[in-house]
């Protein structure tokens, strides 16, 4: 149990994760200190104006600041030069999911893990308590735009946390209910096969107690959820389109300005919902969200209302203005299966001209997933495909030979025209952004797809173009 009086620092404390954690804990009275190699994240701004003291990674001295615990995420390797400084200063090193499991075990938690939708499914639930007037404490993997932050911290029992399948840190939590939105190919350097991602998911609902739920997307082919043990089968709520869900959706109804489903639970109630979202992986989502709320007893027509209203996350097809009449769209999606969701998004917006400006994440996923990036990216009516450097995140660049201009060009080889095109990444991308200014025309909607820093240049956009407008 953490006592209340310690000082915990944060290594690469600008992260979506690791900010989440910092800022609850420092809500409730910690004393906060951090350092990352990029101090001009937003994440890093909001957490400076709660009163944390954050410096450079290269020159912070745990030697001055002397902090009870330091925090690290998967991405801060044993030998980085902060956790040998710390070890030597005899300062434990805790995983952040460690901590994140001690608070856990504080509340009656909500945990959501999966491939995709983790953060917009916890979102949702988020906003149906909040709506609810149930002050959920959260701890999210993106911005909730009602609150305009990733974590929240108040006297309610209920937490609601976005749990990491990344490395597995979803196994180590507290959940009283669990939630698993979907598996799929991905994290391949953590994950040799979907079997073995299905088992990790096997290990986190065993986490639940006796009195608590797990929650299961099933898919049509029924396919998933085959080899549960006995102990689960009776803890399991399985949602989905399969009549053998428990919660069925159906009469499902998508067009450009949102979606809406008959959501039918297994007291014979239906409830009809509407979200301001299209896409059918956002009524899966939300299904989810109301399965969560079902089980908290929350009234299930107050819930379908919340999300009517769902203001969306961060960066899960945000629009972030227009630049040159164009809309401009940010997206967090990194995998052909989130791609492919965020393209379909587009389209349905019937745009003069869909431009699309893709950062890759991580050379293993990039050479793991090779032939469904292109397989993806060649389905869709893309007018002009801008591929930039893979962002390594905490990777080797020697790791693999395949390079984002071998994407583009395999890309184009596969396809009937030639609409790929690889721009290398400057620092400020600022040869993307001569590539848009001259392409760019009234009527266009450009996409940003990835989890580096691509999405800067989108907000760089608007600026400019607001700019503009002044003169």
């Amino acid at each position: 149990m953490i006592r209340g009086s310690e000082h915990f620092h944060f290594a690469g404390i600008g992260g979506i994760g690791m900010s989440a954690l910092a800022g609850f804990l420092k809500a409730q009275q910690y004393t906060v200190s951090g350092s990352d190699t990029n101090l001009e994240q937003k994440t890093i701004t909001q957490l400076t104006a709660q009163g944390c003291t954050i410096t450079s990674q290269d020159t912070v001295d745990l030697a001055i600041l002397r902090p009870d615990y330091l925090i690290y995420s998967t991405a801060i390797a044993p030998n980085a030069p902060i956790r040998r400084a710390a070890e030597s200063l005899n300062i434990p090193c805790i995983h952040r999911s460690e901590l994140l499991a001690e608070i856990t075990k504080q509340y009656f938690c909500i945990a959501v893990t999966g491939a995709h939708g983790k953060t917009t499914t916890s979102a949702m639930i988020s906003h149906i308590l909040q709506h609810c007037n149930k002050k959920p404490n959260l701890l999210l993997g993106g911005f909730l735009q009602s609150i305009n932050s990733n974590f929240y911290s108040d006297n309610s029992r209920y937490l609601v946390v976005e749990a990491d399948e990344s490395d597995r840190s979803m196994t180590r939590l507290f959940p009283s209910i669990a939630l698993i939105t979907n598996i799929d190919k991905e994290h391949t350097e953590t994950y040799k096969s979907i079997e073995t991602m299905e088992q990790a998911c096997i290990e986190f609902m065993q986490r639940v107690p006796w009195f608590g739920k797990v929650i299961c997307f099933l898919d049509q082919d029924y396919n998933q959820w085959k080899q549960l043990p006995s102990d689960l089968t009776t803890k399991c709520v399985f949602y989905g389109r399969t009549p053998k869900a428990t919660v069925q959706i159906q009469h499902e109804c998508d067009t450009a300005h949102g979606s809406s489903a008959t959501i039918q639970f297994p007291n014979k109630t239906s409830i009809d919902l509407q979200i301001p979202y299209s896409g059918t992986h956002n009524i899966e989502n939300a299904a989810g969200a109301l399965t969560a709320a079902y089980l908290c007893g929350i009234n299930l027509e107050d819930a379908a209302k919340a999300l009517a209203a769902y203001p969306g996350a961060e960066q899960r097809f945000t629009l972030r203005g227009h630049y040159q009449n164009a809309q401009i769209i940010d997206d967090y999606a990194h995998h052909p299966t989130e791609i492919h969701h965020a393209l379909s998004m587009a389209r349905k917006k019937n745009p003069k001209r869909l431009l699309v400006v893709f950062q890759p994440h991580r050379y293993s996923r990039t050479e793991s997933l090779w032939d469904d990036f292109i397989q993806t990216f060649n389905q869709h009516a893309i007018d002009k495909l801008y591929i930039t450097d893979i962002y390594a995140a905490s990777e080797n660049e020697s790791q693999s030979e395949k390079t984002s201009q071998h994407l583009a060009a395999a890309i184009n080889i596969h396809s009937n025209k030639k609409y790929a095109h690889y721009i290398p990444a400057d620092k400020e991308f600022s040869l993307i952004q001569k590539e848009l200014e001259k392409t760019v025309c009234s009527g266009d909607l450009v996409l940003f797809l990835g989890a580096g820093p691509v999405n800067r240049l989108s907000l760089e956009l608007i600026k400019n173009n607001q700019k503009s407008l002044k003169k």
